[in-house]
């Protein structure tokens, strides 16, 4: 055991005999005045900055405050897709922007519009940031030779995507998307499966305010899909004085995209259009039929809705969306929270054999918004178990190694060991909002003791600093079991 000096023990003397220490909100309630330099120092935190460089528009900063959202989706994401038997990948940011453009469509909005191309170096090569994960997943599953494993190959994924669009509630221009793909096999019950799963995970996360949107957008059987499209270029050309510019010319090469505008005139022509469940060939009508057997088997609510054909040329059959049902007033309601649908044809698209395929995707940004407006209470874990104060030199060395033994033994411990006071410890205590602070200086280190403090109540006992007592004494007043950390 270490001595202390007789300087030491006569600092440790003089503190211990001034005035009982009360949390920082207690002494604003009793009009005492805080020191200087902690004003000086909460005066310079709020103080205006002038920033040279902010983060470009569309793009967010998530704090420690949200994460804790963020960690729930992700983890929460991930049990629901590996109960499903998904195994998670991961595809670059960067593709070639071919890649893109011929699978998503050239004359969608997502390619025409919202794509961030991004400058090759040696100038040979067009790069663009994914704006979504489907066609950099088929693209792997092609490379890496996935259709000689079992068929199907269900994967999820989870990660950011980058769309140039005006920013919009919960759409910033790079967001964050889970989402599991499911390729090599063509059997209705795979939809059915991607949907219940879609479903089950915003169950998981406590959400209840939505409803899945379904429809059947055929395939490219000329009797099928292409008869539709046929009767659709019509219906726009009777309603071509109604049309926005952009519409005008969609209609002529890609008429489905009406379906997307937002024009509000736009809107109501596509509404009068003719239905495309109306045009399904035999196959693709009694697939859609399956499809809804199943879910109404499961118990799972859907919606058939007729106007529903996704933004992207690749889809084909099945095609859903989970959307917001919060009342008007919100922001969100109406809007899109996730979405999927049938890609049976992408995998020849890209040079691959026909193989059929369908996956789901959903917005961690807009999920949280729905979490927060439900009133979804998410617990803080990052908040620490006990803060440790000192006394002194010896005080803080024994601290620190302490601090270490703790964290080792699966607590949270929060310190200011570059603070001398122990007033200045305690308010810090007080402002991370822990319960217990543990308290070591000179005398408890040279007895191997430590002050365990109540910060609600004042009261302090003291405990015997060996950990196989101290661990047991702190576990049993936090009321919870920690985990021993590995690291």
């Amino acid at each position: 055991m270490n001595k202390a000096s007789k300087e030491d023990l006569k600092k440790d003397k003089k503190i211990e005999e001034e005035k009982p220490i009360v949390p920082a909100h207690t002494e604003q309630r009793r009009g005492m005045q805080r020191p200087p330099e902690e004003e000086e120092e909460d005066i310079r935190a709020r103080a205006p900055i002038a920033l040279v460089v902010r983060s470009p528009r569309g793009m967010q900063d998530v704090l420690w405050d949200d994460m804790r959202y963020w960690d729930i989706v992700s983890d929460t994401f991930k049990q629901v897709a590996t109960s499903f038997n998904m195994k998670k990948v991961s595809v670059p940011v960067v593709e070639e922007a071919a890649l893109f453009e011929r699978s998503i469509g050239e004359t969608t909005d997502v390619v025409e519009k919202e794509m961030f191309f991004v400058k090759d170096r040696s100038g040979t090569t067009r790069l663009a940031l994914r704006p979504e994960f489907t066609a950099g997943v088929a693209r792997a599953y092609l490379e890496h030779g996935m259709s000689s494993k079992p068929q199907p190959v269900r994967m999820w994924y989870q990660g950011p995507v980058f769309r140039h669009d005006r920013p919009q509630a919960g759409r910033y221009r790079q967001l964050t998307q889970f989402g599991v793909e499911v390729i090599g096999e063509a059997h209705s019950i795979i939809d059915v499966q991607v949907i219940h799963l879609a479903y089950e995970a915003y169950k998981a996360l406590q959400l209840d305010a939505f409803r899945i949107d379904i429809n059947s957008v055929g395939c490219l059987n000329k009797t099928c899909r292409p008869a539709y499209i046929n009767s659709l270029k019509k219906h726009a050309q009777d309603n071509t004085r109604k049309l926005c510019v952009d519409c005008k010319r969609r209609s002529k090469v890609n008429p489905l995209r009406i379906f997307d505008c937002k024009e509000e005139k736009c809107q109501v022509v596509a509404n009068l259009a003719p239905k495309i469940t109306e045009h399904l060939c035999e196959q693709c009508k009694e697939h859609y039929q399956n499809v809804l057997r199943y879910l109404q088997d499961l118990g799972i609510p859907f919606r058939e809705n007729a106007r529903l054909v996704r933004g992207l040329d690749y889809y084909t059959r099945t095609a859903f969306e989970i959307i917001s049902t919060l009342p008007a007033t919100d922001p969100l309601s109406g809007l899109a929270l996730g979405g999927g649908g049938r890609y049976d044809d992408l995998i020849q698209l890209l040079g691959g054999p026909a193989t059929p395929a369908i996956g789901f995707s959903g917005g961690v940004e807009r999920t949280i918004m729905q979490m927060k407006a439900e009133g979804v209470e998410v617990k803080n874990n990052d908040m620490p178990d006990v803060f440790l104060a000192h006394l002194g030199d010896l005080g803080r060395r024994r601290a620190v190694k302490l601090l270490d033994d703790l964290r080792r033994s699966g607590f949270r411990v929060a310190e200011a060991f570059h603070k001398d006071g122990i007033k200045a410890q305690l308010r810090n205590a007080d402002r991370v909002k822990v319960q217990w602070t543990l308290i070591l200086g000179q005398k408890e280190a040279l007895d191997n003791t430590i002050i365990l403090r109540n910060m609600e109540s004042g009261m302090q006992e003291t405990l015997d600093l060996n950990l196989d007592s101290l661990v047991p004494a702190l576990k049993k007043r936090l009321h919870k079991e920690i985990l021993t950390s590995h690291t």
